[in-house]
């Protein structure tokens, strides 16, 4: 028999090689799915997760069946003079067990769906400068990477800075455009703390009270600062004080040349500053960590030394201090940046 005659007979005969080989790959993809399901992945993604491992299945059991005739077939062909019972069954059992493991394994739903947005950002990044759809289309990845807490290599998110930069500065009316497509990016790279980080954040000790002769400014209330709105401030819960350091690796908080920390000695770690709307421009921020927070930065002067962000959601204006912000993000790293 020809390829495309054991694929008609394979595909469109009643073929008990077939139905078996189905069996078993349906098999697995319902085994391997709802292991999925035990080790927390949403129903829906592991659902999809089964199917894929069918399809893989299917057509890989297809694909031998039709190039690679069994040794059944040969012997009834006459190729080969001593058939053997049920071998039949064997390289398709090994190319639907290959590939079910292979995408249980090596291809997990978040690599998968980052393959796919990564796949999706090439195209629309493939030619520069960009149309405004394109711009559009690439802060929604953004929003769904975010959403589905995908994590994209670096190149990726380099690439698509890269693009947006070029296109603002041969076309000045996407400008507007590039720039929340760029804040996009920047409220995508909050989704997780370096480890050490969040180690801080769950095991550090509450700096509590305050070291009375260190101070800041809350940036949630404009930079205001005296002693009563710093202790009011901090009972909030809005702001917490994590550990302490000496001087001068403690945290900061504070309008710039202001030195509201004063001639302290030491001061806390790590500042926390969760759930509140904060403007960027003015102030001078050393290793404080924002969570849960809407970050405002209109590009005016600003210091950020060792500065995190966690679950924030980004607005930037229009300017070159706004995209050498966004340049100063990764994924997992502290923000060091200084505009004048």
């Amino acid at each position: 028999m020809t390829i495309r005659e054991r694929f008609q007979e394979y595909v469109l005969g009643n073929n008990p090689t077939r139905k078996k080989a189905d069996r078993w790959t349906l098999l697995l993809a319902v085994v391997l799915s709802s292991i999925s399901v035990l080790k927390g992945t949403a129903g829906g993604n592991a659902a999809k997760q089964g199917l894929l491992i069918v399809a893989i299945g299917m057509i890989g059991t297809t694909i031998t069946h039709s190039l690679f005739p069994s040794r059944q077939a040969r012997g009834e062909e006459g190729t080969d003079p001593v058939p053997t019972q049920g071998s039949s069954m064997r390289r398709p059992f090994l190319t639907a067990t290959f590939a079910a493991i292979v995408v249980f394994l090596g291809l997990s739903e978040e690599h998968l769906e980052a393959e796919i947005l990564e796949r999706r950002l090439r195209s629309l990044t493939k030619t520069v400068p960009l149309k405004k759809e394109s711009i559009l289309q690439i802060s929604d990845l953004f929003g769904r990477a975010e959403t589905a807490k995908v994590r994209l290599s670096p190149p990726a998110l380099g690439r698509v800075k890269t693009a947006l930069k070029q296109t603002y500065e041969v076309d000045r009316s996407l400008e507007k455009n590039a720039i929340q497509a760029g804040a996009a990016i920047v409220s995508y790279s909050t989704l997780s703390l370096p480890p050490e980080i969040e180690h801080a954040l769950m095991h550090g000790k509450p700096l509590v009270p305050a070291p009375h002769d260190w101070g800041f400014a809350p940036i949630g209330n404009g930079g205001e600062m005296d002693t009563t709105i710093r202790r009011e401030t901090l009972s909030s819960k809005r702001y917490q004080l994590i550990d302490f350091n000496p001087a001068p690796d403690y945290a900061l908080m504070e309008k710039i040349g202001q030195n509201a920390a004063g001639s302290a000695e030491y001061g806390p770690a790590f500042m926390l500053a969760q759930e509140l709307d904060a403007e960027l421009d003015g102030f001078h921020l050393r290793r404080v960590i924002f969570r849960n927070a809407r970050i405002f930065y209109n590009g005016g002067p600003v210091i950020l030394e060792h500065v995190y962000f966690l679950n924030c959601e980004f607005t930037l204006a229009i300017g070159p201090n706004s995209w050498a912000l966004v340049d100063a993000f990764s994924p997992e790293h502290p923000v060091d940046f200084k505009a004048t």
